[in-house]
């Protein structure tokens, strides 16, 4: 009876101590709360917009162990997907939406021993920015970029030139006046260039095509760069059809475009340099050809839509750059351009 009284007594003081522990423990975890010392604000929060992310800067803290951010749509507080904890100065809040207005707020983390985290930082309003279009989306192009009709652009002017079927100012697909020249890709006709006469023979290769000016020596000049669609309407209107370089060139329907043609020599002598990688000088400055030209061409002879009389045509050599008028009956080489 004693053992059994005995064995109680230290059942209720061990349960004292248990709860007396317990109790301490709160108690003493209550006042390291206390004295937490709370981090700074973070300031000095800027943030650089691009269309779809933000870059987020700020100062240091003193003793911060991380940072977290938080972007919210608006002047509202809904928060865009999650809190950015681990943040950086300098790293990106991505997946944004072009042209929206958002706020932005950055928390001072603190190790939860000595120091609590901060409050928010004063609330920093941005703005996306629009989207940024590519060439082939209607953006700003250069000579080298995939092109809005799923080619390469090989000729920018910065003044612009006539061109479209009347070979006018505002013969552009946008009214007015053409900036870049785009040729089709390798393989637009189903692997190497294909080979086609310039007139149907012999019905039209003796015959002066009507609307046609004929060149009596290459002409490279500003002027005729843009002046192919032209000549390649004249040449399909007097009966020349997809046998023959013009009418192919025309019928091309690449990036969904419909307005591919058959370069003048102005226009060829600029294709044959940038795929021969010569730098590019002046619109008159001749092609010296290459043995290895890029975008799939041929170290051959490619025809182009400027006449050289009833039976001769102009083309040129993109192995050595050499422009010549011959009989309209040769199989030359074919690749479509268009301007816009």
């Amino acid at each position: 009876m004693r053992t059994k009284k005995f064995t109680s007594l230290i059942s209720i003081v061990t349960l004292l101590c248990s709860l007396s522990f317990v109790a301490n423990t709160a108690i003493a975890s209550e006042s390291s709360a206390r004295h937490l010392i709370k981090l700074a604000k973070p300031n000095g929060v800027t943030a650089t917009p691009s269309s779809t992310s933000i870059a987020v800067f700020f100062n240091p803290v003193v003793n911060a162990t991380s940072y977290t951010v938080r972007v919210y749509i608006g002047r509202g507080e809904q928060i865009v997907g999650f809190a950015h904890t681990n943040f950086n100065s300098g790293d990106l809040v991505t997946n944004l939406t072009p042209l929206t207005k958002y706020k932005i707020t950055v928390q001072a983390i603190g190790n939860g021993i000595r120091f609590s985290n901060s409050e928010s930082s004063g609330e920093l309003k941005v703005t996306t920015t629009s989207a940024v279009l590519s060439c082939a989306d209607g953006g700003t192009c250069g000579p080298g970029d995939a092109g809005p009709g799923a080619g390469t652009v090989f000729y920018y002017s910065s003044t612009g030139f006539s061109c479209g079927q009347t070979f006018s100012t505002t013969g552009s697909p946008t009214s007015g006046l053409c900036h870049y020249l785009e040729v089709a890709p390798s393989g637009w006709n189903t692997g190497t260039d294909p080979l086609r006469t310039w007139a149907i023979a012999p019905t039209f290769t003796d015959s002066v095509v009507p609307g046609l000016i004929n060149d009596p020596s290459p002409n490279n000049t500003s002027a005729a760069i843009g002046v192919g669609y032209l000549d390649s309407l004249a040449i399909v209107l007097q009966g020349n059809d997809s046998s023959t370089a013009a009418g192919l060139a025309q019928g091309y329907a690449g990036g969904t475009k419909t307005d591919w043609y058959l370069p003048s020599e102005a226009e060829l002598n600029q294709l044959c340099k940038f795929v021969s990688g010569q730098s590019w000088i002046s619109d008159e400055t001749v092609c010296t050809g290459s043995a290895t030209p890029t975008l799939g061409f041929v170290a051959g002879t490619y025809w182009a839509s400027s006449g050289g009389g009833a039976s001769f045509a102009w083309d040129q050599s993109f192995l050595n750059g050499n422009q010549s008028y011959n009989t309209k009956v040769q199989n030359y080489y074919v690749r479509p351009i268009r301007a816009f």
